[in-house]
């Protein structure tokens, strides 16, 4: 994705995996100078806004219109979701001092300017952390651009300032140019991968109406599997109010299965085991678990 001038002087890019591309929320192309996108990525929602400053030539008025927009997009992002600015800030930031400490890091190349004071300020202003200043590297893997004999530092990445801790590495590859003198600026970054959701089980219900036929054979075998009344413990949290027999309950004729059944549907005792009340609070319950 690319904003930029008819004259092909600025412009802005964001580069994005064809896995992602799907994930994209929304894209905001600014002027060129400015762009940004929402992606949703493990279930986070990260904005990735694309800068280039104007350099040291450029009007004033140009600059001022260059930060009031920037200001503007950052402002649009909500708190809870993350930010990661990177591009071309033309400003040298300096050495650490007090007053931006939980934004600067203090590893920099180069000397405190005009320009790097309106980067220290903005970021402080969204809590945004120069990531390139948070590790400790070398000279080479500091200088963003070099022409000739000349080096500096001005090729930024920005995270908000909680989340740098899930920052491993951030470093200028040296022998790597997007554009003639600026160096490629990489940044890791750790995101917690969230397993996918398992379908939500239903219980399956029973189907008492369907006890008929060729199923009653069945279902009496599977209760005279089930042994339950030789285990007094567990007949008498299943089946509140019945006696505990010493022993194997014995085999269930189907015949005995039908009377029941009928009995059950005027609402007539069942036997000397208990009443039909008893049973019908226990019945879906117990065949619940074992059906």
């Amino acid at each position: 994705m690319y904003v930029g001038a008819k004259h092909g002087r600025n412009g802005v890019a964001i580069a994005v995996k064809e896995d992602h591309l799907e994930n994209i929320l929304e894209v905001n192309r600014i002027n060129d100078r400015l762009m940004s996108i929402k992606v949703l990525v493990e279930g986070e929602v990260l904005n990735i806004v694309a800068a280039y400053a104007p350099q040291a030539g450029c009007s004033q008025a140009e600059k001022d219109n260059f930060w009031t927009s920037l200001e503007y997009i950052l402002q649009l992002i909500y708190p809870k979701e993350t930010t990661l600015l990177g591009g071309d800030l033309n400003g040298h930031i300096g050495e650490a001092n007090s007053a931006f400490k939980r934004v600067h890091g203090g590893y920099v190349y180069g000397t405190l300017n005009d320009a790097g004071k309106v980067i220290l300020s903005t970021a402080a202003a969204f809590d945004l952390a120069i990531a390139n200043s948070f590790l400790a590297k070398k000279i080479e893997h500091l200088i963003t651009y070099k022409s000739g004999q000349t080096s500096s530092q001005i090729d930024y990445i920005l995270i908000n300032r909680v989340h740098i801790g899930r920052v491993t590495n951030c470093k200028v590859i040296p022998g790597e140019c997007v554009v003639p003198q600026h160096h490629i600026v990489v940044m890791d970054v750790l995101f917690k991968r969230h397993p996918k959701e398992k379908p939500t089980q239903i219980p399956e219900l029973t189907k008492w109406w369907n006890l008929k036929g060729e199923k009653i054979p069945e279902f009496c075998e599977r209760l005279a599997d089930l042994k339950l009344l030789s285990l007094p413990h567990l007949a008498a949290t299943q089946l509140p109010g019945l006696e505990v027999n010493a022993g194997l309950i014995p085999p269930i004729h189907p015949d005995e299965v039908k009377k029941a059944l009928h009995k059950m549907s005027n609402k007539k005792a069942i036997g000397p085991d208990g009443s039909f009340e008893i049973l019908r609070s226990t019945r879906t319950r117990t065949a619940n678990r074992f059906l």
